[in-house]
């Protein structure tokens, strides 16, 4: 990706620093007592399941991509 892209959405993107295991609520549509995740750095072997929302964007021709800041692993 070109950096001056990366650049120019990075500056008009929401960044929401204290979600915890919001995210994975947010892609799956279940509470973490159904995921499983119960810190910000969920288990790998939770991300590696079929994300229902994930999928439907990608059906309808969207580019996903999983990313996340990881000074804390």
């Amino acid at each position: 990706m070109d950096k001056r892209l990366l650049d120019r959405v990075l500056s008009q993107s929401v960044v929401f620093d204290r979600t915890y295991t919001a995210w994975l609520s947010l892609l799956t549509g279940q509470y973490p007592v159904t995921h499983g995740g119960r810190f910000n750095l969920a288990p790998p072997e939770l991300i590696d399941r079929d994300i229902d929302l994930l999928e439907k964007l990608k059906q309808r021709g969207y580019q996903t991509t999983y990313a996340m800041h990881s000074s804390l692993v």
